[in-house]
């Protein structure tokens, strides 16, 4: 039975841990540090005791006089010093006391954690040797229980959520991430040689389309080019050695595989590749096979390929299923093979032995992925996915395939992950955008100009039905969160922010009074709604699966959605009040649709299918309307009565394109000054038809970051 709210807790157990993770924070108590969405927070010893109090008793009340009892002991305090720490605690975790999502007030009683916690511990494992080595460990998932006794810091079960590298004892160390590259433009593609102590990259100047093979020793100097010519140079791969850098050059000419030795500079030509290469390539630890992936010809699906470099032959696996095979590469180990694998709408990450045979394992992805590689104990998988939000870090476990974020990694919108071999440092490619709205007038001479803007990301614009406002997607506070603006972009206002979690493709109801929107958090996207002028918004969905994209039917009655909860991406729809079943409208595949202005037809865009699509609500047979339109773009078109507005990217600079829906003639509307960025809601017409807002990348760039325990 639990203690007494009225008796003070005892002091913490010399056995509890000391890493939580609580409303997407991470808790370091040994460090008084607070990680989250916002940056690293050092934390006054007094405030985390109280934190540290309510993390040994999540769900129950803990009386005011126990708490003054327990942190401050026999020395006497006015309440306002626990009312300080608890209003200190609530701006850190972004919580809001009238509508509170982590520390809740119990009037004349006390306070209570209503939020989830979790503690994360490294799991101990044996040594295979007497030297030091590194292991990513497993990662086991459970929800704290409540403790039957009041302990400050007793738990009983916990969330391992850690990338871990561990000596003869299992220690858990904190990274650091280190800036290893900034050159301007883009720098891609990094391989790690084995010992950790140099990198090579793919740099693409600013203007270009080509990039050149670069060599950095970490720690000594500048960057240098080992390979500059007319054609694209590109998929470094080092030999188990650290002696050579084989990597893929791809011009006019066709692709070859080519050797560099760091020790002479010397360049040899090995082969020429038998079929068109993905840019990728990857040295198994043997030293005796590269891995690419191939296709026949363009549009083609790409096929696994391996190259023997003995004997320099080339030993094809091309797939009868039409299934693309991308990324191959080779276990720690050098037994297994892992590649990314699309088969219609479903993206997986499969493995099968690397000298050929069927596939062993296979996971599905739940979004897109910016490329992988494998935990460098070989019993998962590392890779960057956009599922619910930016692109992070994520861990699979090919043992019970237990997904879990790589939150300490502390990077943002990651792509292309490498570890080296005997090395226990890692890097990673990290782009850096600056999103702002941009609005182009229509029906008069007009360029683009800003509209709304900071050195943040301001995303997904949607106008208000009757013009005055302008909902918008902003971290310009630190957490992604609901802003509305004035009809000129003026005036930004905050409606609704939830810490740790992203919040994107906010859309009007008929009326204007409501905004639904679709919200990551813990894993999965659910769609909710919100009062226009703010409070705590309304739980549309729950489910397994993810509910993307949501748009209201003309009178307001029902939300259509993208779903995958049949295994496909379909167009699903549910009543706007929540209070009935959700059900699907489309049946051979949707994403993201808009319902015509008589509530008769729905206009969606298919997952993985090129063009813009359109059946009755009620079910039939989908025709294809316009084929310029790929899915990823499937934010960047607004329907009105008589026409379609588009973004084309097919030309740069992208072009606003409006589509007549009785004639399917087209207009030309303008032209955009930047890239507008796709698989984002990004396009919103002004009602009386005067000017498009749209979403554009200011700056685009990618450098290489090197992350390392900290010494």
């Amino acid at each position: 039975m639990s203690a007494s709210p009225q008796t003070a807790a005892p002091p913490p157990s010399p056995h509890a841990p000391e890493l939580y993770r609580l409303h997407g924070h991470l808790i370091d108590l040994t460090a008084n540090r607070i990680e989250g969405p916002t940056g690293v927070h050092r934390v006054e010893p007094k405030v985390m005791a109280v934190l540290q109090c309510f993390l040994a008793h999540p769900g129950e009340t803990l009386t005011t006089d126990a708490l003054l009892a327990e942190v401050w002991g026999d020395v006497v305090v006015e309440e306002n010093a626990l009312r300080r720490a608890i209003s200190q605690l609530r701006k850190l975790f972004g919580d809001d006391a009238r509508h509170p999502a982590v520390i809740e007030t119990i009037p004349k009683r006390g306070y209570r954690l209503i939020a989830p916690v979790r503690t994360e511990v490294p799991l101990a494992t044996t040594p295979q040797s007497s030297g030091p080595r590194r292991t990513l460990k497993r990662y086991v998932t459970q929800r704290l229980f409540w403790s039957g006794a009041l302990f400050c810091g007793a738990v009983g079960t916990w969330l391992l959520l850690a990338l871990t590298f561990q000596t003869e004892e299992p220690v858990l160390q904190p990274r650091v991430r280190i800036p290893l590259t900034s050159l301007p433009g883009y720098e891609m593609d990094p391989a790690l040689s084995p010992d950790g102590q140099a990198v090579a990259f793919v740099h693409i100047p600013p203007g270009s389309s080509k990039g050149d093979l670069y060599l950095q020793h970490i720690g000594n100097g500048p960057p240098r080019a080992v390979a500059q010519t007319p054609a694209m140079e590109t998929a470094p791969a080092w030999d188990p050695a650290g002696n050579i850098l084989y990597f893929l050059r791809i011009g006019y000419e066709g692709c070859s595989v080519r050797a560099f030795s760091v020790v002479d500079d010397t360049e040899t030509m090995l082969s020429a590749c038998p079929g068109r290469a993905q840019f990728h390539l990857d040295a198994a630890p043997d030293g005796q096979w590269l891995a690419l992936a191939l296709q026949e010809a363009r549009g083609k699906p790409y096929y696994l390929a391996r190259f023997h470099l003995a004997d320099r032959s080339w030993h094809l696996d091309p797939d009868t299923t039409q299934t693309s095979r991308l990324l191959p590469q080779f276990s720690p180990d050098g037994q297994q093979l892992a590649f990314a694998e699309r088969t219609g709408q479903q993206t997986y990450l499969s493995t099968r032995p690397s000298a050929g045979g069927p596939v062993t394992q296979r996971v599905q992805l739940l979004g897109d992925y910016a490329g992988f590689t494998w935990a460098p104990d070989g019993q998962g998988l590392i890779y960057s996915s956009n599922h619910g939000g930016n692109y992070r870090f994520w861990h699979t476990s090919l043992a019970d395939e237990q997904t879990t974020w790589l939150a300490e990694l502390g990077a943002y919108d990651p792509s292309s992950p490498a570890f080296a071999r005997h090395s226990s440092r890692m890097t990673y490619v990290e782009w850096t955008f600056e999103f702002n709205l941009w609005q182009i007038p229509l029906g008069e001479e007009g360029a683009p100009r800003p509209f709304l803007s900071s050195t943040k990301w301001d995303l997904h614009p949607a106008f208000s039905p009757d013009g005055q406002h302008l909902a918008f997607t902003s971290n310009r506070n630190g957490s992604n969160a609901l802003w509305l603006a004035d009809a000129e972009g003026q005036q930004p206002r905050l409606r609704y922010q939830r810490a740790g979690a992203f919040l994107s493709t906010p859309r009007w109801s008929p009326d204007g009074q409501q905004i639904a929107f679709e919200l990551y958090e813990t894993g999965s996207t659910d769609l909710y709604v919100i009062d226009r002028q703010g409070g705590r918004p309304r739980r549309l969905t729950q489910s397994p699966a993810e509910d993307r994209a949501p748009s209201w039917s003309p009178d307001g009655q029902w939300i259509y959605f993208g779903s995958r909860r049949r295994g496909q991406w379909d167009i699903w729809r549910m009543p706007a009040q929540g209070t009935g079943a959700a059900e699907p409208v489309t049946t051979e595949g949707g994403y993201a649709g808009h319902v015509s202005s008589d509530g008769e037809t729905l206009y969606f865009v298919k997952r993985h299918q090129r063009g813009l699509w359109r059946q009755s609500v009620t079910g039939g047979p989908a025709t294809r309307v316009l084929d310029d339109i790929p899915w990823y773009d499937w934010g960047l078109w607004v329907l009105t009565t008589d026409a379609i507005y588009y973004v084309d990217r097919t030309p740069f600079p992208h072009t606003f394109i409006r589509y007549h829906l009785a004639t399917g003639a087209t207009d030309t509307l303008g032209t955009a000054t930047a890239a507008i960025p796709g698989n984002k809601a990004g396009l919103t017409l002004a009602p009386d038809g005067s000017s498009l807002v749209y979403v554009q990348a200011d700056r685009d760039e990618s450098d290489i970051y090197l992350i390392e325990p900290r010494k």
